[in-house]
């Protein structure tokens, strides 16, 4: 609702395409400029709830729970790089090292972690717990160096 009072002032702020162009289209569904808009929305949101404004992204409670899910993503692709070897080497005959268990013992317990982590971003964002999947089925893991030896 708009008020009689002139807009006198202005406010410039930096938002990433995909928003802008959902600003776009709202405004053009609701007869108004995107800065119009954009004002409309301010205007809305501090008479309604200022707190839901953070003053940076440090301030968002959920940001240690993306901070963790982004080192667990840099994780998770280096043992992705590091198995894609392993796949590759054992394709072309190359025989493993004996701590090859080793390895995908410790990519089993980085799962268990990554699902105890995104268990608890659950259990943060709903209020409830989750389910857990089912561990790695390691049933048509590549052979081991003693697989080769009997076969």
């Amino acid at each position: 609702m708009r008020t009689r009072e002139a807009r006198s002032k202005s406010i410039a702020a930096r938002v990433t395409p995909t928003v802008f162009a959902a600003v776009q289209d709202a405004a053009e569904e609701h007869g108004l400029t995107p800065s119009g808009y954009a004002g409309d929305a301010i205007a809305a949101a501090v008479r309604a709830d200022a707190s839901v404004v953070h003053a940076s992204p440090d301030a968002d409670p959920l940001r240690p729970l993306v901070t963790t899910l982004n080192g667990l993503a840099t994780q998770l692709a280096r043992i992705g790089n590091n198995l894609n070897q392993v796949t590759r080497a054992t394709h072309l005959g190359t025989a493993l090292t004996a701590d090859a268990e080793e390895v995908l013992a410790a990519v089993r317990d980085s799962q268990l972690h990554v699902h105890g982590v995104l268990d608890s971003v659950h259990d943060e964002i709903t209020g409830h717990a989750a389910e857990s999947p089912d561990p790695i089925d390691t049933s048509s893991a590549a052979p081991t160096p003693a697989d080769r030896t009997t076969a």
